[in-house]
């Protein structure tokens, strides 16, 4: 299996933000409220990251393998 890394395009922003908030809770459980960790939502993360891409794709990276699919 190969790898490839590009620029993040705006269809990426789902994938990443489930990656973003399970490093968040992964990273910091046991450290910050469990609580506040439980009610990170993924939807509210992609419309922020959507946003993000929306103002310069250029500077967020994705892996993906093969397929286009990020690797597990």
């Amino acid at each position: 299996m190969s790898i490839e890394i590009r620029p993040a395009i705006i269809t990426d922003a789902c994938d990443i933000a489930a990656v973003h908030l399970a490093g968040w809770q992964g990273a910091y459980g046991g450290i910050v409220d469990q609580e506040y960790l439980d009610g990170l939502d993924v939807v509210e993360k992609q419309a922020q990251w959507e946003a993000r891409l929306n103002e310069d794709e250029s500077s967020i990276l994705v892996a993906v393998d093969d397929d286009g699919q990020e690797p597990e």
